[in-house]
């Protein structure tokens, strides 16, 4: 076990080891540790690879693989639900210091494993998560494909031309209640619905059938609709989003920021500053009276009190600060108009 590798043996009555009858490292999971092997067993068949479990929570089967090509090209390939979808080619593990790989190919097997130092105490791990990815526990990453570089979910060729379409969450009913389901045997996860979809070039949206743990997979086909609802069969729909909506939706935006900006441009406007209020003009709550060397002002505003509105005489206030309506009676030197009589505040008060 100093290995992390748990072994069966047969023992003789002596208490010796007669032979191996089963050990873990012949059965990975999703993490490939030192030991382990990614290969073919040419007498028996039996291939060593790494499996995903199917979500971080949950480590029944996953979707992805991650092992040798059964076809012995000494490749190492990913599988998605039993599809090649990324091909390892001549990789070269020097660029991953910290794995020391190493391959073995004579006539009873093939396999690529890794080792570390005897006095090592710590090591790196290898893991293939839910999304097909490889990573390290050291920060490493990788996911190449045929053509090499980066290679994502939607880097397998498909017939379909959905442009700059994405997938958008929204929470309701689609309109034919019954889309087109996968068996659950499948352990199909939402990343998995969501490809299925994707590479399905009639498919227009997408869920989980297990709302509990998002597991499980249905979709729908063009001519069906999205009903915004919030009943005891609504859940999370993930729906296609056309180029021509997302132009709609940018056009509408940039309208709502546009009328913001002229609704501001008006405000501002209307805020007039004037030096003179001549008889038979108004000074409207928003406007002001500056003095001639813009030392004082004259306007409404109201202290605390939100539903009453006051005439008072600011000096000096800076004119770019935008104030609220708490802030506006700290500045020094204020008269304040009450109806017939004239208010002081804390500070200083003009008379």
């Amino acid at each position: 076990m100093d290995s992390g590798n748990l072994v069966l043996h047969e023992l003789y009555s002596g208490r010796s080891i007669k032979r191996m009858l089963w050990q873990s490292f012949d059965y990975p999971t999703d993490t490939l540790l030192p030991g382990m092997k990614l290969g073919i067993n040419l007498q028996t068949g039996h291939q060593w690879f790494l499996r995903s479990w199917l979500t971080n929570d949950s480590p029944a089967e996953g979707s992805f693989t991650f092992g040798m090509d059964p076809n012995l090209t000494s490749m190492l390939i990913i599988k998605w639900l039993g599809e090649v979808q990324w091909t390892i080619g001549e990789f070269n593990w020097s660029v991953v210091s910290d794995y020391k790989f190493g391959y073995t190919s004579n006539e009873l097997e093939k396999y690529y494993s890794y080792s570390v130092e005897d006095d090592v105490t710590s090591f790196p791990t290898l893991q293939i998560d839910q999304y097909g990815s490889l990573n390290g526990d050291n920060g490493f990453s990788m996911l190449c494909s045929k053509e090499g570089g980066y290679c994502g979910p939607y880097k397998n060729r498909t017939m379909c031309n959905r442009g700059s379409s994405y997938f958008e969450v929204k929470y309701g009913l689609m309109s034919s209640v019954d889309g087109t389901k996968f068996r659950e045997s499948d352990n199909m996860t939402l990343y998995d619905c969501r490809l299925k979809c994707y590479h399905n070039c009639s498919c227009v949206a997408y869920a989980a059938t297990n709302r509990e743990n998002e597991t499980g997979c249905e979709i729908w086909s063009r001519g069906t609709k999205f009903i915004k609802s919030h009943t005891d069969d609504s859940r999370n729909i993930y729906l296609e989003v056309q180029p021509k909506e997302i132009k709609w939706r940018i056009i509408a935006i940039v309208g709502a920021l546009v009328v913001i900006l002229l609704c501001s441009l008006s405000y501002v406007a209307r805020r007039k500053y004037k030096k003179r209020l001549l008889q038979g003009q108004q000074l409207k709550d928003g406007d002001e009276l500056l003095s001639a060397f813009g030392k004082f002002n004259l306007r409404f505003f109201s202290p605390k009190d939100l539903t009453n509105r006051y005439l008072g005489v600011w000096f000096d206030r800076p004119k770019d600060v935008m104030l609220t309506l708490y802030e506006e009676d700290y500045y020094e030197q204020v008269w304040v108009a009450t109806g017939t009589a004239q208010s002081q505040t804390i500070l200083d008060v003009l008379q």
